[in-house]
Order: C-alpha cells, then structure tokens, then sequence
C-alpha cells in the first residue's frame, strides 16, 4: 500500500469511475445524459483533488485497488478547495441539481460530528478482475490502522445494500439510515 502521488490521478479517476458507474448515488449526483461517464470522472477528480492534500488517497501494492480516506480536521478548506467545489457543479451536475445535492450532503453531514474528529471513508474502488482479491483488503485494513492509531472513529455512507453488508461485515455499525430524493442513505461507523 502506499499513498497515491498526483502522477496516479488519472489511474485512480480510472478505476474509481469505472467502479462507481452503476452506482445510484452516484449516478444521481451527475447529470444524466451524453456526457455521463465525463461527469462521473469529475466528479471522482473532485474527491481525488479534496482529499489528496490530506493525504487520503491510497493505492493497493498490487495497484488494483484504491481508497479515498482522509482526517475530515487534518486541513481547513482553502480557496481552492472552494474552487474544485463550483468546478464540480458546472462540469459535473445540472445547475437545478446543484441544490439539491447540498441539500442532501447537509443532511447526510449533520450526522457527522462537526469537530471533524474522524476519518471519512469516501471511496474503495477494485478493479474488476481483482474484485474478492486481497487488494480492497489491504487498504482497507491500513485505514483501520490509522483509525486505531489516532484513536477516532471512521465514518462511510453507501446508497448499496451490497456495499452496506461488506460495510459491516469489516466492522462497521449501521447508525442511521434514510431516503433523500429518492435514495436510500446508510450511514456508518468504525469505532477502534
């Protein structure tokens, strides 16, 4: 496992994306038409670019697999990150979703503690062929590290009742769980 450096973001858009392509929460967060998959790609850029300075993008050794985890207090946000906030919204969404998706996210945020004492689990992506591998495994179990280490929980919200049972399965509690336009959020927590 290692820390991705800004040569891997296209290989971490890449596998991401094509991870997350059927993925209801993201599917509905872009804008569905000709430019889909474009959108997808940007919006996983903006979670790249958001959580790279924090040092919350990790690649598997094998380099199939790659996680988005990062201290939500580590760094406050910049103008920059401001910035790739508006970028996401024109290149990525509809100007009428753009609402409706800070809408959503300040509900799902409101469950968070607001000290940012935590770890927010954003992403875990594997190639397909590596999929049931060791790869998702051993990124995983490194976040769980870092968790133990700091001694502050770990926070992740999945749409997926797949993704919520492998959630679960690796530790995490189910601790609230709602319908926001339409989709179903399951929040969870790691605790060390």
């Amino acid at each position: 496992m290692r820390l991705a450096t800004i040569q891997d973001k296209e290989k971490v858009i890449d596998i991401i994306s094509a991870a997350f392509d059927d993925n209801p929460r993201v599917n509905w967060v872009v804008k569905q038409d000709h430019k889909r998959l474009q959108r997808i790609r940007e919006l996983i850029r903006y979670a790249f670019e958001t959580a790279f300075p924090r040092n919350g993008v990790m690649i598997s050794s094998n380099e199939k697999a790659v996680a988005v985890c990062y201290r939500m207090n580590l760094k406050s946000n910049s103008i920059y990150d401001y910035y790739i906030k508006l970028r996401l919204g024109f290149k990525g969404m509809s100007p009428e979703r753009i609402f409706w998706v800070m809408k959503r996210q300040s509900a799902i945020s409101a469950q968070r503690p607001r000290d940012g004492n935590y770890f927010y689990f954003w992403f875990l992506a594997v190639e397909k062929e590596e999929r049931g591998g060791r790869a998702g495994w051993e990124l995983s179990h490194h976040i769980f590290d870092l968790a133990r280490k700091d001694d502050i929980p770990i926070y992740a919200e999945t749409s997926d009742e797949r993704t919520c049972r492998i959630y679960q399965r690796v530790g995490f509690s189910l601790y609230n769980s709602f319908e926001k336009y339409g989709i179903k959020i399951n929040q969870l927590i790691w605790k060390p």
